[in-house]
């Protein structure tokens, strides 16, 4: 269960303003979201694993549009959080109000890239690549026992099958157990195949834990190549 499940129960038993379906919320420029990365603020992109494997901010969450965006953002941004949004241009409105409607109404701004995942010249040193392992390299890595790997499917999902050894930590627990994670080697993180490895990775990545990596296609690329466990 996510984390803000049992702040919107204690939200929805107190009196509180409405929100402000028609608000607006204000974009900010390149220096802003810079000062905002210095402070508590949370920043979450909102665009595609891939295009965000591809260069973000470094200390950013990648919360894609296109997955479960709202539930996704109450497991890795509390309740009353600031948040500042980098999303693809015309879709920063309707990502802060689907945070919203799970209660996580902070968002105070937004910064839009295009597909072409230009930040421009002013963050050029802030922008970070996203490590990425594929089957074949997880399986010689596991053949020599140098990773630490994730499983961050829930627990009916790992009824078809695990790979070997794999820690299970469902996504919506993570953030909780941060502090029991091995980080003596590299770190692989998978799902079944979508995006929720990127939401988990960079959210380690943005709590420093630099060696960590997703597991491209996720579990079942790897059982589709490998008998199951």
């Amino acid at each position: 269960m996510p984390g803000y499940f049992a702040a919107d129960v204690a939200l929805n038993k107190s009196v509180r303003p409405l929100l402000d379906r028609h608000r607006r919320i204000p974009a900010v420029t390149a220096a802003q979201l810079r000062t905002e990365l210095g402070t508590c603020t949370r920043v979450l992109d909102a665009r595609t694993p891939d295009d965000f494997a591809a260069g973000h901010v470094k200390g950013s969450i990648n919360v894609g549009f296109d997955g479960r965006s709202a539930e996704t953002g109450g497991m890795v941004a509390d309740i009353g959080e600031k948040i500042i949004l980098i999303t693809y241009p015309g879709q920063e409105q309707d990502a802060a109000m689907r945070l919203a409607r799970i209660g996580s109404d902070g968002v105070s701004g937004y910064f839009t890239v295009d597909t072409d995942g230009d930040f421009g010249a002013e963050l050029v040193d802030l922008i970070e690549v996203a490590p990425r392992t594929t089957v074949g390299e997880l399986d010689h890595l596991l053949a020599v026992d140098a990773i630490t790997v994730i499983d961050i499917r829930n627990p009916g999902e790992r009824e078809f099958g695990i790979i070997p050894g794999a820690l299970p930590i469902p996504l919506a627990q993570l953030r909780s157990r941060l502090a029991a994670l091995p980080t003596d080697r590299p770190i692989v993180v998978h799902c079944a195949g979508g995006w929720r490895p990127s939401v988990a990775v960079s959210l380690l990545r943005a709590q420093g834990i630099e060696q960590v990596s997703d597991l491209v296609g996720g579990y079942n690329e790897w059982a589709a190549r490998t008998p199951a466990a």
